[in-house]
């Protein structure tokens, strides 16, 4: 597993917070709650959204957590019976237990790196950063602070030698082959057809620059939920005339099993635009393999 929390900080301010008579100490998921408000355990009424806490960086008192053996065997047991409540597990336990007896730390002793990319504060990274599993939360750009943090700690490890830069190379390779695969399907795809775009409104003239579309080339326009309508009957109409490029962001994946459900193949009828896009269209390279290969 790799190791997804740098302490960037003197690590005895964070013993020096005082638990009063509390069990544990942990950084609320939200503060406003408007984001975990539908979380099963908050939307059920288990857990009070501004109470609902993160458990990447916790202090315990241990002798009050051992005080409370029976609250955590029956929180054990409730998440083992409902696993409608146990997608982050140790978190779902803990904040079942013990989200009314806990006292919230401030955000620099688990700062969450996702959301703070971009923050221009130069104190900020004087923290306790949580990656949250890395993923989306660390990459190559070592011109980002934070992956640059990420990897000045890494270095310094055993696990920084020859076998680590030797994996990352054959990763690297793989990665050159999909990539030069995935031209060849488009070519071979493409023979015979055409090409047509459905993308969000504001995308339009976009998707016209970056694909050079041509006159004559279909653009649908990607509005409301009429839209995916129209998007559909055209499908149908040109069955094997046409491939679709759809780039539309986050709802990419909702969008493609919506029209697989309706008997559309990807790879064949339509492809994520996405793919064909770079740092220089502002989609950033998905390094999140390479990064697996460490």
């Amino acid at each position: 597993m790799i190791p997804d929390t740098i302490v960037n900080l003197d690590i005895s301010e964070l013993w020096k917070i005082p638990l009063e008579d509390k069990v544990l100490a942990a950084r609320p998921e939200d503060e406003t709650g408007n984001f975990t408000i539908n979380f099963p355990l908050c939307k059920d009424g288990f857990v009070n959204p501004t109470n609902y806490f993160n458990s990447g960086v916790i202090v315990i008192n241990l002798e009050k957590l051992r005080g409370n053996y029976e609250t955590l065997q029956a929180g054990i047991k409730f998440i083992a019976e409902n696993p409608q409540y146990g997608d982050y597990m140790d978190q779902e336990i803990l904040n079942y237990c013990f989200s009314k007896d806990m006292v919230k730390l401030p955000k620099k002793f688990n700062l969450f790196v996702r959301s703070e990319r971009g923050n221009t504060d130069s104190k900020i990274i004087y923290s306790i950063c949580h990656y949250l599993g890395l993923g989306a939360s660390l990459n190559l750009n070592m011109n980002d602070k934070f992956n640059r943090l990420w990897f000045s700690y890494f270095e310094k490890t055993t696990w920084f030698n020859a076998d680590i830069i030797a994996h990352f190379y054959e990763e690297f390779v793989k990665f050159n082959v999909s990539q030069k695969n995935l031209a060849i399907q488009i070519s071979a795809l493409m023979s015979g057809k055409s090409r047509a775009f459905f993308t969000a409104a504001p995308n339009v003239d976009f998707i016209i620059k970056v694909f050079s579309v041509q006159e004559g080339e279909e653009i649908i326009p990607a509005v409301n939920q009429e839209s995916l309508n129209v998007l559909k009957e055209s499908m149908k109409a040109s069955a094997g005339k046409k491939v679709y490029f759809i780039l539309i962001s986050n709802d990419y994946y909702s969008l493609r099993a919506d029209l697989m459900k309706n008997g559309f193949v990807e790879g064949r009828d339509f492809v994520n635009a996405v793919q064909f896009l770079s740092d220089a269209h502002g989609v950033p390279l998905d390094t999140h393999n390479l990064l697996k290969a460490l």
